[in-house]
């Protein structure tokens, strides 16, 4: 998704990456923290609220921006790069 945004900088689309928390499912397992019921309304708001501004964010079930991990540049710098005005 990175590199796609950054060779589409000039897209005013949102590139939404959600992580939908810890979820009881065959994946999650039986002691994940979450159900799918407590996970899926926090996905929807946070997609929605991210509705038309534009840019690459990777957000979590409750809003909460998401570190990218392996970063060589940091997080704050990316999102001016990528990231367009409201």
């Amino acid at each position: 998704m990175r590199s796609h945004a950054a060779r589409h900088v000039d897209d005013p689309r949102t590139l939404l990456l959600t992580a939908p928390g810890w979820v009881r499912t065959d994946l999650g397992g039986p002691h994940a923290r979450l159900t799918a019921g407590q996970s899926i309304p926090g996905v929807v708001d946070t997609v929605e609220a991210q509705s038309g501004k534009g840019g690459l964010r990777f957000l979590a079930h409750q809003g909460r921006t998401v570190r990218w991990v392996g970063s060589r540049v940091p997080s704050s710098t990316w999102d001016r790069r990528v990231s367009r005005p409201a």
